[in-house]
């Protein structure tokens, strides 16, 4: 129920374009395949952090 939520409010707020889904998308399944699905938020929010201070 929580995720459905958080998925209702992000796609409300961000109102993402078609590419822009696609793009993030395609992103996430290279995540879960190279993870096997094993990634917590801490540390895609560690992994998102490192890459803005870059």
């Amino acid at each position: 129920m929580e995720q459905d939520m958080v998925a209702y409010i992000l796609a409300d707020e961000c109102q993402f374009n078609g590419e822009d889904l696609r793009r993030r998308r395609a992103e996430s399944v290279r995540n879960v395949r190279k993870t096997n699905g094993c990634i917590s938020l801490e540390q895609h929010v560690r992994g998102a952090w490192e890459e803005d201070d870059e």
